[in-house]
């Protein structure tokens, strides 16, 4: 009779060791309670679970708020875990995004004008189709109707659709020069020397153009060293504009014959328009637009005679108007 009770009581310390090392322990509650059928096998676990709370009250309570305890600990630190995870991919997708600015601000120039070429492009397939020569051929005949706009649309449309022509557009530079484009126009005389360096002509009009930006004496002391010239009338001009000739030498060259005459009265009428005589100017290019030679040749500076006084016209009835 008291040799049951004992074995009662043993159970029960063993049981309350159990407990204590489950309320110390990291292992689970199922690993827990495999030790216990190992050592108390013919017992049942859950049925020794149920029974604690009436022999051991406040044992099953503590060992829940443990459990609680631990649970709240690690609920926080998923939470902090999540916040800093939040954070540093926040900081992530803001460097990418601003590496996709810097770069996309980096080749805004380059899509501009890759956007512009293909819209030339597209122009082209619906228009003249890709020939640049077709497009020059259009220019000249706006240029010499007197469509300078016109005209120079179609050079650089040209000149888009093949750029290693341009040394050799020279009618873009005049029309650069009439559109008031003259930093771009002595741009295009000069390289126009560059692959024609015995061509007086364009060291003129590269003059030209910067007088009207730099000064005459500026364009004179820059003025660009060429090769001889096989015409004498445009040495002679080049001459002039140089300052180692006289209007007068010219003037009197001009006796020679008609082309002479033409050419002589041309540049001396855009000399006197570099210096800021526009009335003498305004006389010498009557002269050249009125040429015999001019009317029956067809030659484009003759064109260019014209579209000068027209523009001339125009610029001084808006002047007036104001």
């Amino acid at each position: 009779m008291c040799f049951v009770p004992a074995v009662v009581l043993v159970a029960l310390l063993v049981a309350c060791a159990f407990l204590e090392s489950c309320l110390t322990s990291e292992e689970p509650m199922q690993a827990q309670i495999g030790q216990l059928k190992q050592r108390w096998g013919h017992m049942d676990p859950k049925r020794l679970g149920s029974s604690l709370p009436f022999f051991l009250p406040g044992l099953p309570s503590r060992r829940l708020q443990i459990r609680r305890v631990r649970i709240g600990a690690s609920t926080e630190g998923l939470r902090e875990e999540k916040q800093r995870t939040g954070q540093q991919q926040t900081r992530e997708i803001r460097g990418v995004l601003l590496a996709a600015q810097r770069e996309r601000e980096g080749s805004l120039t380059e899509s501009a004008e890759a956007k512009e070429t293909e819209t030339a492009r597209a122009q082209a397939e619906t228009d003249l189709g890709l020939d640049p020569r077709s497009y020059v051929t259009r220019g000249m005949e706006r240029f010499q109707k007197g469509d300078i706009e016109g005209s120079l649309s179609d050079f650089n449309l040209a000149l888009r659709l093949r750029p290693p022509i341009k040394p050799y557009l020279w009618q873009r530079g005049l029309s650069l020069y009439y559109a008031r484009e003259f930093q771009k126009g002595a741009e295009q005389f000069r390289s126009d020397v560059e692959v024609n360096p015995s061509d007086s002509e364009e060291a003129v009009w590269t003059f030209l153009c910067e007088a009207q930006v730099y000064g005459f004496d500026y364009a004179r002391d820059h003025m660009l060293s060429v090769n001889r010239d096989s015409r004498d009338y445009m040495r002679k001009t080049l001459e002039m504009f140089r300052g180692t000739a006289t209007p007068a030498e010219l003037e009197q060259l001009r006796r020679k014959d008609d082309i002479h005459d033409f050419y002589g009265a041309l540049y001396l009428a855009l000399f006197y328009e570099a210096k800021g005589d526009p009335a003498k100017s305004l006389r010498y290019m009557q002269q050249a637009a009125g040429s015999p030679y001019g009317r029956r040749s067809g030659d484009y500076m003759w064109f260019l005679s014209q579209v000068h006084l027209q523009r001339r016209q125009l610029e001084t009835e808006e002047s007036r108007s104001l």
